[in-house]
């Protein structure tokens, strides 16, 4: 790099002290044909994008800025000897092939997940000096797979795609303008003072105490396993829940969407293969072991509803956390589904998805609440305490739906191409299910989900019968 990226030091906000302090590591996949001039690209698209964007190759730390206030973190620019440690991007050679149609060894996605593949340890995230962005171009036999580790404490999902499409755009001309770009330093800084000055003058709202099970404490190993839903048998269950909505449960007006189906049968499931055991492998899961209440952590983006707005190209995280409840035994002696009861062409017995009513419709009230005024009082929770650490309840489900984010729409020029698959195969916490983006803009394009579960419960929740009889038979190619 021959700029040493330099900016101006700056405190995170109060919504980026609400994010999970953890490195997220995605993975984009290309198809190249000819490997040794794509590497180039990506160095001079990298390299351009730090010149422009100097903050993202800086580091989170603690921050002594904010008078009478302790664990506020901020952001750094790095040293040169640090970028000479840890550069912003890495190249690692590997023998597998992409596409299964090549010759040689090929790989699975579930197991992209580990310290080969990705640019750094995850355990940089604790240490003094924490990147906001790092990446790794691991050159295939057949292409390339692109992974990016960025602090999410300082970034989001929509600023993740907006970093990666000013990238795309720095790697199709590596001597692009600024102007080119949706942001920059100054707009940014902007942003950050509306979402401070957000906080002023609001109470302070009763916030989650409990931390996520430690993986010492789960039943067996995590793994993560991606499933994709028949868009059909999606629709067909939102029509019949809204319809028994509207003649049963005195629900007029409400209008359940997709996202919110998939949320709830998730949810359901999720609850039935980790709490209950069918009976020929005996009575359950010891009663002291099961709580009385589900809890389901949902993710609402507040970059349109926070007054004035925040504009879509803000890099930051912009999204506040809310609870679902349900009741478990309730969960628990639910319907089971099977192909024989359930199909598009015929309408549902309201009886055997009135509890899927309801918690969709639990999500979907959950999703109302996150107005402006809520947004604020999220902010102020944060900003008017002298303690800005935050403890985090996941529940038995934290679901965050990125389906809208287009990834599958960048283009990283002629010689890279379009991105041909997109994954975040995370076994860290368990309950965490990502709605993936659509592979195509189209009402038709199936529902992909990425869900991270202890292997035992993974095991039943792919038995399940209502998820079973949601999956889609049909591959995609990659």
């Amino acid at each position: 790099m021959a700029i040493l990226p330099n900016f101006e030091p700056y405190v995170l906000t109060p919504l980026d002290h609400i994010a999970f302090p953890i490195h997220m590591s995605c993975f984009f996949t290309f198809h190249v044909d000819e490997l040794s001039t794509a590497i180039p690209v990506l160095q001079a698209g990298v390299n351009r994008l730090v010149e422009l964007l100097p903050f993202l190759a800086g580091n989170v730390t603690l921050s002594t800025r904010l008078q009478g206030k302790k664990n506020v973190y901020e952001m750094q620019p790095s040293s040169a000897e640090f970028l000479q440690k840890h550069p912003m991007l890495k190249i690692k050679h590997h023998g597998e092939a992409v596409s299964p149609k090549t010759p040689g060894v090929s790989f699975s996605y579930d197991t992209l997940f580990n310290e080969n593949w990705i640019p750094m340890s995850l355990d940089m995230v604790s240490e003094e000096l924490a990147p906001m962005l790092r990446l790794q171009a691991n050159i295939m036999q057949d292409g390339i797979i692109l992974c990016y580790n960025f602090h999410h404490r300082a970034m989001d999902g929509i600023a993740v795609e907006n970093v990666m499409k000013d990238l795309a755009k720095c790697c199709k001309g590596p001597s692009l303008s600024a102007e080119s770009l949706r942001t920059n330093p100054y707009k940014e800084a902007q942003s950050r003072g509306v979402i401070r000055d957000a906080g002023n003058g609001h109470g302070t709202p009763s916030e989650l105490h409990c931390l996520p099970a430690p993986i010492a404490s789960l039943s067996s190993p995590l793994v993560s396993r991606m499933l994709k839903f028949d868009v059909a048998k999606i629709q067909h269950l939102r029509e019949e829940c809204n319809s028994l909505l509207r003649q049963r449960l005195n629900s007029q007006g409400v209008d359940l969407s997709r996202n919110e189906t998939v949320s709830a049968l998730i949810w359901l499931s999720l609850v039935r293969s980790r709490y209950g055991v069918p009976s020929s492998e005996g009575a359950g899961l010891n009663p002291k072991t099961k709580p009385e209440i589900s809890t389901a952590l949902i993710i609402s983006q507040i970059r349109n509803v926070l007054q004035p707005n925040l504009p879509d190209s803000y890099i930051g995280n912009a999204m506040v956390f809310s609870e679902a409840r349900a009741n478990i035994e309730s969960m628990l002696s639910s319907f089971d589904l099977s192909a024989a009861q359930i199909s598009p062409s015929s309408p549902l017995d309201p009886d055997k998805i009135k509890l899927l009513a309801e918690l969709a419709l639990s999500i979907h009230n959950d999703f109302q609440k996150t107005t402006d005024e809520f947004a604020r009082s999220t902010i102020s929770s944060t900003s008017n305490n002298s303690d800005w650490s935050a403890l985090y309840h996941i529940g038995d489900m934290f679901i965050s739906n990125i389906r809208s984010l287009k990834m599958y729409e960048l283009d990283f020029g002629s010689i890279l191409g379009k991105v041909q698959n997109f994954d975040v195969p995370d076994i860290r916490i368990p309950g965490l299910a990502w709605l993936m983006p659509a592979r195509f803009r189209d009402k038709f394009a199936p529902w992909e989900v990425r869900i991270s579960l202890e292997a035992d419960v993974m095991e039943r929740f792919q038995e399940d019968s209502l998820i079973k009889w949601v999956k889609s038979n049909q591959g995609y190619k990659l």
